[in-house]
């Protein structure tokens, strides 16, 4: 915060012009209240997936004609219904294990055919495939998932990241208005950050390095999930 301020305060950037992330709304508010009392108070900290809604929620009347997907705050309902289509029996652990286990995949930038692929060919690793469920069970399972989430046109939390990437990626006007408005970069508990995460971050930066990170890797509490810096 105080790396944050002082540029501000010496017109090294504008406050809206600084990019300020973090994991948790507590964690937000928590900056914010620092910022303010540094008197840097322009500046909005925001989570990824905070920061990615409110790009996509601005850009996407651009590029689509259809209004952005809804989100789901759990993935449980959208799983019990690709459960019954499956005829596959669900208990509220397997629930659980394939909701994390379509996290994993996500922020680890997997298709479901390279997740399998992984599954098969690294079992001894410490990412497995959840009990109770066979390998071509857990595949069917998330293809019918993605399946039912289109149909209804919902996204689930990872998918914001996925969708801002991708917009980024292929929308190059929008990616240069995201690089020409942010220039200074901040991440605090970088030892959480997923590679989804680093993704996203480094369309943002391009090949600038004006940017400070902060972590602990023995604090790390989302590398279950695929955070891996």
């Amino acid at each position: 915060t105080n790396r944050i301020a002082y540029a501000v305060s010496i017109g090294h950037c504008l406050p809206q012009q600084v990019m300020a992330l973090t994991f948790t709304k507590q964690a937000t508010t928590e900056l914010r209240f620092r910022l303010n009392s540094l008197g840097a108070t322009g500046v909005v900290p925001n989570t990824f997936h905070s920061a990615a809604l409110k790009q996509l929620n601005y850009y996407w009347p651009m590029i689509s004609r259809s209004e952005i997907p809804k989100l789901i705050p759990s993935k449980t309902d959208f799983l019990i219904k690709a459960a019954a289509n499956l005829k596959i029996e669900m208990t509220p652990q397997i629930l659980r294990d394939l909701a994390a286990d379509i996290e994993w995949r996500k922020v680890n930038c997997y298709s479901i055919n390279q997740h399998a692929n992984f599954l098969e060919a690294t079992p001894e690793t410490s990412h497995k495939v959840p009990a109770k469920l066979n390998l071509n069970q857990l595949i069917e399972l998330h293809e019918e998932y993605e399946k039912i989430k289109d149909r209804k046109h919902c996204a689930d939390f990872e998918d914001l990241l996925l969708i801002a990437v991708g917009m980024l990626e292929h929308q190059k006007d929008i990616l240069e208005a995201m690089r020409k408005r942010y220039q200074f970069f901040s991440v605090d508990e970088y030892q959480d950050v997923s590679p989804l995460q680093q993704e996203l971050l480094n369309l943002w930066l391009a090949n600038r390095n004006n940017i400070c990170v902060v972590g602990d890797p023995s604090q790390a509490i989302y590398s279950f999930v695929g955070a891996t810096n």
